[in-house]
C-alpha cells in the first residue's frame, strides 16, 4: 500500500512538507511517496535534476536501492493505475 501525496497545503502528506519533514533521508533525493511502513519512493537528483528512474529507500537497512520501475508512468501504472 502507498499513501498519496499531495499539493494541498493542509493536507497530511503534502509533497513539500513531506521532503523537508524527512530531510536526512532524502538527502540527494526527492520523496514522491511513502508505504506506511517507514519505506519511501523518489527520484535521485543528479547535477541538479531529477533523473526519470523511481528508486526505493528501505528504512530497515537505511539506504536508497534501485527499484523495478524505469519511470513515473511504470509506478503510477502499478500503483495508481491498476486498480
Amino acid at each position: 500500500d502507498l499513501f498519496a501525496v499531495s499539493l494541498e497545503e493542509r493536507s497530511d502528506w503534502n509533497l513539500v512538507d513531506l521532503n523537508y519533514k524527512y530531510d536526512a533521508i532524502r538527502n540527494g533525493y526527492v520523496l514522491i511517496s511513502e508505504n506506511g511502513s517507514g519505506d519511501f519512493y523518489g527520484f535521485k537528483v543528479v547535477n541538479g535534476v531529477c533523473d526519470s528512474k523511481i528508486y526505493f529507500y528501505d528504512h530497515e537497512v537505511e539506504t536508497w536501492q534501485d527499484s523495478t520501475h524505469s519511470n513515473l508512468f511504470d509506478y503510477l501504472e502499478k500503483f495508481a493505475l491498476s486498480n
